[in-house]
């Protein structure tokens, strides 16, 4: 068993072979006296492979965080007079490492191994005080340009300044990159810069950070977050990008993530109301599934219809929201179903009579009350905490005239029996003016419903 042990941190100290896992391996095995640089390599090692896809080195790279830890705080001041432990220390630092534990080393150096402006202006960083190293950071990034630290340091420059000075941000993004290709460090590069240049609307070259990123890193834990950014720079910008480079961008993610991300945009269109790239995208997902008739392929098959409200068949679309099961969907799909089976009964309803004459009449010269009448133009509106006045100073409201029933036709709302007892020629003219105001007020309230369900909705993806 000391034997297996022993291979396996050999393994792991030259970066070769397989790893043991975290609970298998013991810090009691690690020999004290292997120099600090080899152990952080290996520390650069095991992050790398997890920004390549290999998530069972999430474990080792605690262990060896912790055990680099125990080295550092143990090590002798002679160890660092060589200066590949004092990068090492650094890099530690900068790679997720404890910030106590440079404080600490730093403490103890009497022999000036470690610069302490660049210490300081980590520490600063690391304490999330960024801002306040920044005028040291611009001093010595370019300093250490070629050393060991470098791309690390340019990575770290770029983040504290990536806000305010976006240009010089990822001047040190791509240097940082070029620098150590394939590695945690161009992951991470690649990943901000895509922040920065998305929130600026550059959309070229926020295409082509995507594809780098996707075609060299698709597997990485921290690929959703780009996922995030895709989604935003396509939902703001898809008619400048076009469906070609939209697939050929998400052709570099597995199947199962192409149609996540393709669902997602599809359902951000039909929410607002971008029908024909809704239908391209859902469409995109659909044929994703391969034939199978999986819960991605149900939703995609919701925006499908959705997309489709404005010239599709009703009964068919109606047919296929039935055939949506409930437990595939979240709230915000059900409102989505919901507010479909709204317009189609909507578009299904007959109207009567009463929705002929929901327009008011227009009150001629002949019929408005006297200004010095309570309904008068210049009678002060109500107060709502007036009290009523004493009965000797109110009149009882006096009813309207009564007309003869003869006069109204049993049946019939008072605009159809106005139509009815005008001259044939002026009667038409009145249908078609009800008629126009019956449509004109369906149109608005169902506006106003779907703008309602919309707010719903944008509230849901926030």
């Amino acid at each position: 068993m000391g034997r297996l042990l022993n291979f396996a941190t050999a393994c792991l100290i030259l970066g070769i072979g397989s790893f043991a896992r975290a609970e298998e391996a013991k810090p009691g095995n690690v020999d004290p006296s292997l120099p600090i640089y080899k152990l952080v390599r290996s520390l650069e090692d095991v992050q790398d492979k997890i920004v390549s896809g290999d998530l069972t080195a999430v474990d080792m790279q605690r262990f060896m965080i912790g055990m680099i830890d125990r080295r550092l705080r143990t090590a002798s001041p002679d160890e660092f007079n060589d200066l590949r432990n004092v990068d090492a220390a650094m890099i530690y630092a900068m790679s997720g490492g404890n910030p106590a534990t440079l404080d600490t080393l730093v403490s103890h150096d009497a022999r000036g191994n470690f610069d302490t402006r660049l210490t300081n202006a980590l520490l600063m960083y690391l304490g999330g005080k960024g801002g306040s190293a920044t005028k040291t950071l611009d001093e010595i990034v370019p300093e250490y340009k070629s050393t060991t630290i470098g791309p690390y340091l340019a990575l770290v420059a770029a983040n504290v300044i990536m806000q305010k000075k976006t240009d010089l941000a990822l001047k040190y993004f791509d240097w940082a990159r070029l620098s150590l290709p394939g590695t945690i460090v161009e992951e991470a590069a690649l990943r901000r810069s895509l922040i920065i240049t998305v929130k600026q609307n550059n959309v070229e070259t926020s295409i082509r950070l995507a594809r780098l990123y996707l075609s060299r890193f698709p597997n990485s834990p921290y690929a959703a977050q780009v996922a995030e950014q895709v989604i935003t720079l396509v939902d703001a910008h898809y008619q400048q990008i076009g469906n070609d480079r939209i697939s050929e961008t998400l052709a570099w993610l597995d199947p199962p993530r192409q149609q996540e991300l393709y669902l997602r945009l599809a359902r951000k269109a039909a929410v607002t109301g971008r029908f024909e790239f809704a239908h391209w995208t859902a469409g995109k997902a659909l044929a994703l599934s391969d034939g199978k008739d999986d819960n991605p392929a149900k939703l995609a098959q919701l925006y499908l219809n959705l997309s489709s409200l404005p010239t599709a068949d009703i009964a068919e679309v109606k047919g296929a929201f039935a055939k949506i099961p409930d437990e595939i969907l979240g709230p915000d799909e059900r409102r989505l179903r919901d507010a479909g089976a709204f317009v189609l009964s909507e578009v299904e309803r007959q109207p009567t009579l009463d929705s002929l004459t929901q327009a008011r009449p227009a009150i001629t010269g002949k019929d408005k009350p006297a200004a010095d009448s309570p309904q008068g133009a210049g009678a002060p509106p109500a107060s709502p905490d007036a009290k009523p006045n004493a009965a000797k100073d109110a009149s009882p409201a006096q009813p309207p005239e009564a007309k003869p029933a003869s006069a109204q036709p049993p049946g019939k709302s008072p605009a159809v029996a106005k139509t009815a007892a005008a001259k044939p020629g002026e009667a038409k003219v009145q249908e078609a003016s009800d008629e126009k105001d019956s449509i004109d007020t369906f149109l608005s309230d169902s506006q106003t419903q779907l703008k309602a369900i919309d707010e719903l909705m944008k509230k849901g993806d926030k």
